[in-house]
């Protein structure tokens, strides 16, 4: 499961919804159809062609011994050719009954388990085969042609074969008693195992559901505080880091390098910072010395325009001083080369900062993306709902028109009579399928309603997490405005100190031609008064200089604090 993506994980909750849905549909519709059509073999096939036949030979049987009846008591009153119809009747309905009792026997053949079914000691292949030896006992028994044999015999005998054809329709009737249960039984079982499995299915799918939900929402709701404590500049938690191979652990880890690149770029900067203050200090001291020295060196230059005398003290002095500047200035030089070293090293930081914002930026239109494809998913489930209730109710009108096929059934085979009785059970059965088709059609009704709500509920949730997506967006984006930031400062920070190194070339230049003086005043000092007017002029020069040093101080000093201020807003 930590393998998948969220989509996958998504569409493993789907598909399962639809093979339940289609199973459900697919297993009331086999359900329905293998009824109908046992239902029509059964009936109209089966019992209603036997019952029939058997109910012509019994009408067939009777009207032949009424022939041979009417044959015998109208000789002496009926006309010749009325007794020869009598003949003929009694002939044509005597093979009638052979003809009807072997649609009989086909059927038994077609379906020997009319055949084989006992009901009273009974079975129809017993009762055919007593039929047939007491039919041929009652045909021999008397012949009305030539007026041979006994009619005694012949209506006895007639009497039990008619018990053998009412025993045959009584176990016909039982028969169809027999399969209505059987039918009725296997149906029930049938339903009662499709009802199972919807539950069983629909349980287990409900609860993968609320599972992939708790996932989701929980662990979206984590990293999303976690990137908002970055965007307010907090980078004191340690988010969880995440072995997931899907989108949320992609998030997790991509979440947890950009905390640890901003802390080190901030660990960076603020000891950037530091460095820069101190520099920036020390350059502000050796700049308040220089200007002293350059203010010793105005009244030595004074002192030695109106007495020579001194010039030896004065040139020592100078040269002291002079030691003392050049020392500064190798110092100042030094933190300047340290400081621009500082400078490249937070431009090369800023700039892979900007990048790993770059693709943080990039991982959250993924996600966005990927999303819009779930929330499309769930819009598709809505519109299958809406297809399997067309479905539903295309059921319920069937069931409504089989209810009333059945109802003009029950009329017709009432108004039939006893010929109709075989006709009025198959219309009872069809009416009990139809309210059986409508109560399925009901159910599949209540699922759907079902399936609706839970759609609705993943809309909810999608909103939210739109939502969570949109506020990480925006956190992304205050974190690149803030590195925009930091990068204008830090070209700020490279100006100053450009501004600082010609200072420092100027300063130097200052100072060689100061050393260059001293060389002179010590070489000749009878040019003291014109050395120390060129002295009086290098020392405004130099005191220039250093004002103009000391001013670029201020502002690295400034710049320094501007740079820890940004700083001090990320709490580390």
């Amino acid at each position: 499961m930590k393998k998948l993506n969220i989509r996958s994980k998504l569409m493993i909750l789907i598909i399962p919804l639809a093979v339940f849905f289609i199973f459900a549909v697919v297993s009331l519709i086999l359900l329905i159809t293998k009824n109908t059509k046992d239902s029509e073999q059964l009936y109209y096939e089966q019992l209603y062609g036997t019952n029939t036949a058997l109910i012509n030979a019994d009408r067939d049987f009777y009207q032949a011994a009424l022939a041979v009846l009417q044959y015998k008591t109208g000789t002496a009153y009926s006309t010749e050719e009325e007794m020869k119809a009598f003949i003929e009747d009694f002939e044509k309905n005597a093979q009638q009954v052979l003809d009807n009792l072997q649609i009989v026997k086909d059927m038994v053949a077609k379906f020997p388990e009319i055949g084989t079914y006992t009901f009273n000691g009974n079975t129809i292949n017993a009762l055919l085969l007593s039929f047939d030896k007491n039919y041929a006992a009652w045909k021999g028994a008397y012949d009305p042609v030539t007026e041979t044999g006994e009619y005694a015999d012949m209506k006895a005998n007639f009497e039990i074969a008619r018990d053998d054809i009412d025993a045959m329709q009584e176990i016909i009737e039982d028969y169809a008693v027999y399969e209505k249960s059987v039918m009725q039984k296997t149906l029930n079982q049938m339903l009662f195992s499709t009802i199972t499995v919807i539950l069983v299915v629909f349980i287990l799918v409900a609860i993968f559901a609320v599972y992939i939900i708790k996932y989701i929402r929980k662990n979206l709701e984590y990293i999303t505080e976690e990137v908002e404590k970055i965007s307010n500049k907090d980078l004191t938690s340690n988010i969880k880091t995440s072995d997931n191979a899907d989108e949320i652990g992609r998030l997790t880890r991509a979440s947890i390098g950009l905390q640890d690149m901003l802390r080190n770029i901030m660990g960076t900067l603020k000891g950037s910072s530091q460095e820069l203050a101190t520099s920036s200090l020390f350059m502000a001291n050796s700049t308040k010395e220089s200007a002293e020295s350059m203010k010793s060196m105005d009244m030595a230059a004074s002192e030695l325009a109106n007495t020579a005398t001194h010039t030896a003290e004065n040139l020592e002095d100078i040269s002291s001083q002079m030691n003392d500047i050049t020392r500064v200035m190798e110092t100042s030089m030094e933190s300047t080369a340290d400081l621009d070293s500082a400078c490249k090293d937070i431009q090369t930081v800023t700039k892979s900062g900007m990048e790993n914002v770059e693709r943080l930026t990039d991982i959250t239109k993924q996600t966005t993306d990927a999303f819009n494809i779930i929330f499309d998913a769930i819009n598709g489930i809505d519109e299958r709902t809406k297809q399997i209730n067309a479905a539903s109710g295309l059921i319920s009108s069937i069931a409504e028109q089989t209810n009333l096929l059945s109802l003009n059934a029950s009329i017709e085979a009432a108004r039939a009579g006893d010929a109709g009785k075989g006709f009025a059970v198959v219309a009872n059965e069809i009416r009990d399928l139809a309210e059986q088709s409508a109560k399925s059609a009901t159910t599949i009704n209540t699922m759907i309603e079902e399936l609706k709500q839970s759609s609705d509920y993943a809309n909810e949730q999608s909103v939210l997490v739109r939502k969570y997506v949109e506020e990480q967006q925006s956190a992304v984006d205050e974190t690149k405005e803030s590195f925009t930031a930091i990068v204008g400062h830090v070209e700020t920070v490279n100006e100053d100190v450009a501004n600082l190194n010609d200072v420092n070339n100027k300063l130097g230049s200052g100072v060689n031609t100061i050393n260059e003086l001293i060389s002179s005043l010590a070489s000749a000092s009878e040019e003291n008064a014109a050395t120390a007017q060129e002295l009086t002029a290098t020392t405004t020069t130099v005191s220039a200089s250093v004002d103009e040093l000391q001013e670029t101080g201020v502002s690295i000093h400034s710049s320094s604090d501007s740079l820890a201020n940004i700083i001090n807003e990320f709490n580390v």
